[in-house]
């Protein structure tokens, strides 16, 4: 009997410690990726959907979500990032657990406050400091309390004072935390020493971001581009603009850049080339920063009326918990219906403005022609190979073959490239670059670009599943390695995104199928 009872005692025990082990192992994973992120975030959409599907209480849900939304916002889908973060404070509502909850207030504040919306800003930031009380490890309390601080020194802007003591708090705690939350800090002192003048302190923590980041190998992450955007800022100012250029070119050339940062980097580029005369390179920036500002501000425009619809029904749900406050409740959701109904009449006039550009598109399509991109041939992006010379009998056979090529689905191999088409038309790169360049009016991605979204239009015209397909297998469909990539490409050819001319189309063969 003693030895069963060993024998049982030792398997309860192991299987403890095994658990134990696994738990550790998860909230490693969850923190480990809370760094990494920032410098790919794609793997990091990878780990949390895994987390997500093999999560065996509604923490590790949560987490899952958190690190979706960070991710998601960082690739620039904002709407489908605060999505996210709006389920994981969801699930948090019945859950003990103060770290993630802290951790998705502090997110959810910065959203509201880039929105506008500061007092639900101030209510979650009261909130996260508050879950920030019960937490009990030492990494995760000084991973929350710096970003805790970086948001309540941003929140308290109009107080430089109060700003940079909480900046420099948050500078003293941020060494117990990540590497990524050391840079981000270093990041935000730049920034407010730069605002402020004091700009030598500026470049000091700027390139001390830039040290870290080295360091923790996170060198080419979005917060790299923050620091070099930082330094390219300082230049500009002492009106060194070279130097300021050299910045912002390197900070637009690393892979991961926040839309926000990219947007005033293109602004900023625009000025410099203006300033230094070169009007067509000025004009091709603030062109870039155009089109990326209008989706910016179409996205807010969509988180906007998110947090107002979460908003609306948190407090639908204190009405029902405090009768009491019936009539004041009832009276602020009363206004906020009447701000969803003033800003659903003007969605819908911009929504008919936008049908009846659309219908200006499908009508180009419904007579064959071929949609194409808003570049000249004056673009600097379209490059002559001067001094070649094509034999007039090659020049021919060679615009044989690419009038084939046309005709042909080989354009949707997301690997085609310059050096491939050259193989395939039997001829060198130079040639081809040449002959698009001269007969086609562009370069050779432009070229490409056009054929693929005019292939997929063409498809969701003529077969009607294409209609109900995901943007993603859209854009594998016809040659895109990625969804964000596609959506760039696509509005820039035809003014909407795959799903507004998904959603026109649809309208569109309503009211054809309701004429006859």
């Amino acid at each position: 009997m003693k030895f069963r009872f060993f024998i049982l005692s030792f398997f309860a025990i192991f299987s403890s410690v095994i658990q134990a082990q696994e738990i550790m192992e998860r909230e490693h994973i969850f923190i480990k990726n809370l760094n990494s992120l920032y410098k790919n975030p794609i793997q990091t959409i990878q780990v949390a959907n895994y987390i997500f599907e093999n999560s065996e209480n509604d923490i590790e849900k949560a987490e899952a979500l958190f690190l979706l939304s960070k991710s998601k916002m960082l690739q620039g889908n904002t709407v489908e990032g605060l999505e996210d973060l709006l389920k994981a404070k969801e699930i948090l509502k019945e859950n003990d657990a103060p770290f993630i909850s802290a951790l998705t207030l502090i997110a959810l504040s910065k959203r509201c406050r880039l929105s506008g919306i500061d007092n639900l800003a101030t209510t979650y930031l009261k909130q996260a400091a508050g879950f920030s009380k019960e937490i009990k490890s030492e990494p995760e309390v000084a991973i929350v309390k710096t970003e805790l601080l970086l948001e309540q020194a941003i929140a308290a802007k109009n107080d430089k004072i109060e700003s940079l003591q909480k900046l420099k708090q948050a500078e003293r705690i941020a060494p117990g935390s990540l590497p990524a939350l050391q840079a981000k800090t270093a990041n935000k002192i730049g920034q407010y020493y730069l605002q402020f003048t004091k700009s030598d302190s500026a470049t000091l923590y700027f390139n001390k971001a830039i040290s870290i980041l080295k360091d923790a190998k996170l060198e080419n992450s979005s917060l790299h581009s923050v620091s070099l955007s930082g330094l390219g800022n300082f230049y500009f100012l002492q009106n060194e603009l070279d130097a300021s250029k050299a910045y912002y070119i390197g900070a637009l050339e690393l892979p991961i850049i926040e839309n926000s940062v990219r947007v005033a980097i293109l602004e900023k580029l625009s000025e410099i080339y203006k300033r230094m005369d070169s009007l067509a390179l000025s004009q091709k920036y603030y062109n870039e920063k155009a089109t990326l500002n209008a989706q910016i501000i179409d996205d807010e425009r969509k988180v906007r009326s998110i947090l107002f619809s979460h908003l609306e029904e948190e407090q639908q749900n204190s009405l029902l918990r405090d009768k009491e406050g019936y009539y004041k409740w009832g009276a602020l959701l009363a206004g906020l219906f009447l701000l969803t109904f003033i800003g659903y009449y003007f969605y819908n006039r911009k929504l008919n403005r936008e049908y009846k550009r659309f219908q200006k598109v499908i009508a180009q399509v419904e007579k064959d022609e071929k949609l194409q991109a808003p570049f000249s041939i004056d673009d600097t992006t379209v490059k002559s190979n001067k001094g070649v010379i094509i034999p007039e009998e090659t020049e021919k056979l060679i615009l044989e073959r690419l009038e084939e090529f046309e005709k042909s689905t080989k354009f949707t191999n997301s690997n085609m490239n310059l050096s491939l088409l050259a193989k395939q038309m039997k001829t060198n790169s130079k040639y081809i670059s040449e002959i698009i360049h001269t007969h086609k009016q562009k370069n050779f991605n432009t070229y490409i670009n056009e054929l693929r979204v005019n292939y997929i239009i063409n498809k969701m015209k003529t077969d009607k599943a294409y209609l109900n397909y995901k943007v993603s297998y859209l854009a594998e469909s016809c040659g895109f390695s990625s969804h964000s990539a596609f959506t760039v490409v696509f509005k820039s050819i035809t003014e909407f995104t795959p799903k507004q001319f998904i959603s026109f189309l649809k309208k569109s063969r309503k009211e054809k199928s309701a004429t006859f």
